[in-house]
């Protein structure tokens, strides 16, 4: 019987081939799937690392300035003047309030680009002073129906709003309002702290 030699040596060396290529191709297969798994792996603690960090800094953000509207709320001329303002109303002060004006412009220009402006709110939610980036006096506006006076006023706690349109700029903003109370605990009315929502853009 003749051999066809070149038909077994075809054979051979496809076979050869066949025996070298499966196994690589098995490997490569196993360690793309390994280095794919490690690479999404490694792209996902990064993600949740990074997620994390942006949670902490944002957290403390607010925390600081939820502890700034709490200390200028309970400023002894600021709780004065909100017992006056209380007892006797707006018209009845207005040389105090002046001052305070004067006042708070003063403490404004110290505190930085990202906000909009400050206020002090009577305990029925209407404006009688405060100063914008402007430099004008905030007061008039009635924000008795925004959620975070309500809020404040019924559990005398600094409440830091959702993102709202300002009623004296029209440009997106939060609020951190925080209840002025009297010696006696008793609610007379609100400091604003507000803030552009573009800092919170650029912070996060």
């Amino acid at each position: 019987m003749k051999t066809n030699l070149h038909s077994i040596s075809t054979k051979l060396i496809v076979g050869g081939v066949m025996a070298v290529l499966i196994p690589l191709i098995v490997a490569g297969w196993i360690s793309y799937g390994k280095s794919h798994t490690a690479l999404t792996d490694m792209a996902m603690n990064q993600a949740k690392g990074i997620a994390l960090d942006l949670a902490r800094t944002t957290r403390y953000v607010l925390e600081s300035e939820i502890l700034k509207a709490q200390a200028m709320s309970s400023q002894k001329r600021i709780v004065e003047l909100g017992e006056a303002v209380d007892n006797f109303g707006i018209e009845a002060n207005e040389l105090m309030i002046g001052d305070m004006f004067a006042d708070l412009t003063r403490q404004f220009r110290g505190m930085g680009k990202h906000y909009q402006g400050i206020f002090l709110a009577d305990a029925k939610g209407k404006l009688y002073t405060g100063v914008l980036e402007s430099g004008k006096e905030y007061k008039g506006s009635d924000i008795s129906g925004r959620d975070y006076f309500k809020k404040a006023k019924q559990e005398s706690k600094t409440v830091l709003s959702d993102m709202v349109i300002s009623k004296s700029t029209g440009n997106p903003i939060s609020v951190v309002c925080a209840p002025i109370q009297s010696s006696g605990g008793k609610f007379i009315g609100a400091f604003g702290l507000v803030i552009k929502a573009a800092y919170f853009t650029d912070v996060i």
